[in-house]
């Protein structure tokens, strides 16, 4: 689901001389609102495992194995999902600690509206002549921020 393989939707089209670009998604960065102050303390109590403490950082931590990402909760109601490798893992990711939350009587809107902030992806290209590797982040529209790291090409053998 996170991977990208030329031909399919969204992949790079072969490039002339037959080399091919395959594309995987690294990381989703994205963010919710669900809509109320949140007393992280209390939260922090209903999920095990939960990661708080405001004096070194102001927001609660909650690591999920499955999907494998790291959910962040601020006393503003915002929620911070990242390590996502595709924007199915980031609902599913929300919705699980929404439920959660809400389960353990904290008021919260059971449906927030996602916002991917960043993706992170990979382009790995292969053909008989060159081959190497690309790495590039870039926010949403209207985000701040690009950047692309170099290929890292082998050397000729």
């Amino acid at each position: 689901m996170g991977s990208v393989g030329a031909g399919a939707p969204g992949s790079t089209p072969p490039a002339r001389g037959g080399s091919s670009a395959k594309i995987t998604i690294e990381n989703v960065v994205a963010s919710a609102s669900l809509g109320e102050e949140l007393d992280l303390q209390a939260i922090a109590r209903v999920l095990g495992g939960a990661e708080y403490e405001p004096e070194q950082f102001p927001g609660l931590i909650y690591r999920l194995k499955e999907p494998k990402t790291a959910i962040l909760l601020f006393r503003s109601g915002k929620v911070v999902c990242t390590g996502a490798k595709s924007l199915e893992h980031v609902k599913t990711a929300i919705d699980l600690v929404t439920k959660q939350i809400a389960a353990a009587g904290v008021p919260v809107n059971k449906d927030p509206e996602i916002v991917v902030q960043n993706i992170v992806a990979t382009s790995r290209r292969s053909s008989s002549s060159c081959s190497g590797a690309a790495s590039s982040s870039a926010p949403a529209p209207g985000g701040r921020r690009m950047s692309r790291r170099p290929s890292r090409r082998s050397p000729p053998s």
